[in-house]
């Protein structure tokens, strides 16, 4: 397996990404993550670094139709797997599910605060909570920041598009 991981990275390394995460399980199907810091990652993307992948397979001798391959996006519920993930990422909200309950719990979301000595902190509430990445942490997520418009800044929209816009006719029906 690290020998294709290894390929896999080199390859979207090369074309200006970085590898999140490479999940490869036992029907040869290899999952990959990426991400760029500045502009983030379009589907064409995802659609060049898997012809790239393809490409990189082949001139390593291995045959690419043996693989299904699919690249993607961390997405905007991002798991936080890396280090530098943390770092990037502190003060964002975050979910993270323990393996085991702690208390009555296995879920905590609130801000991130970092990854110090491999512990994952988390405030909620006044309260900060640490958790051993290695052996309580099942995954950390981002927890996606979409700006919905208010209803007021919907109407705003509204009269302002139709203050630019002819009314439209009606048509009539012929009888």
């Amino acid at each position: 397996m690290a020998p294709i991981i290894a390929l896999v990275e080199r390859a979207v390394e090369a074309a200006g990404f970085e590898v999140v995460q490479v999940k490869i399980d036992a029907r040869r199907n290899i999952r990959v993550w990426v991400d760029r810091e500045q502009g983030g990652v379009a589907v064409q993307d995802c659609t060049r670094l898997n012809r790239l992948i393809r490409e990189a397979f082949d001139a390593d001798g291995l045959d690419p139709g043996s693989f299904q391959i699919e690249v993607n996006s961390p997405g905007l519920d991002r798991l936080l797997v890396r280090e530098k993930d943390f770092v990037r990422f502190a003060g964002k909200q975050v979910t993270v599910r323990l393996r085991v309950k702690r208390g009555e719990r296995r879920q905590f979301k609130g801000p991130l605060v970092g990854l110090e000595g491999g512990l994952v902190r988390v405030t909620e509430g006044q309260e900060t909570f640490a958790f051993d990445l290695a052996r309580e942490v099942e995954e950390v997520r981002l927890v996606p920041e979409v700006a919905f418009p208010t209803a007021a800044e919907l109407s705003q929209r509204r009269e302002a598009g139709s203050a630019h816009r002819p009314r439209r006719q009606k048509k009539r029906r012929r009888r």
